[in-house]
């Protein structure tokens, strides 16, 4: 007579899907503990945006009383040539602004100069990201 042993496969079985459960639960922990660095890494960018954002509102508040500073004394300084000071009211801040116009106008064909001569050498990749693009290439071929 035959003998079968009915222990071996209820056990086997038993332990087949004890491993997915267990990876099943280890897979969702991991999911939500990638769930809970991520959303505490973007409340910190988050913090530092605002940081960044507030710094950027007080140098432009800065950057207006400077160039009221300087409309001013250029102001004194036509009045000390020898204009009134209904005529220096008005022509002071036309000179600056025709010198600030001047300069964005000067930054704005540098820019343009400099991108016309990266479009015509071609841009090429940063290395980190030729490094990402590797591995995600190799990922996709390991599936």
């Amino acid at each position: 007579m035959a003998f079968t042993d009915t222990q071996s496969q209820p056990a086997f079985l038993e332990i087949i899907r004890d491993l997915r459960e267990d990876l099943t639960s280890l897979f969702r922990q991991e999911v939500a503990l990638a769930k809970s660095e991520v959303k505490s890494r973007a409340l910190a960018f988050g913090k530092q945006a605002v940081f960044f954002g507030a710094a950027g509102l007080a140098s432009l508040y800065a950057l207006f009383f400077l160039l009221s500073a300087l409309c001013n004394l250029i102001g004194t300084g036509l009045v000390a040539a020898g204009l009134t000071v209904m005529l220096s009211a008005w022509l002071a801040p036309l000179i600056l602004g025709l010198l600030l116009g001047a300069g964005a106008l000067l930054i704005a064909m540098t820019g343009m100069k400099k991108g016309r001569a990266a479009i015509k050498s071609g841009i090429k990749e940063v290395p980190s990201l030729k490094v990402a693009l590797r591995l995600q290439n190799q990922r996709m071929r390991s599936t």
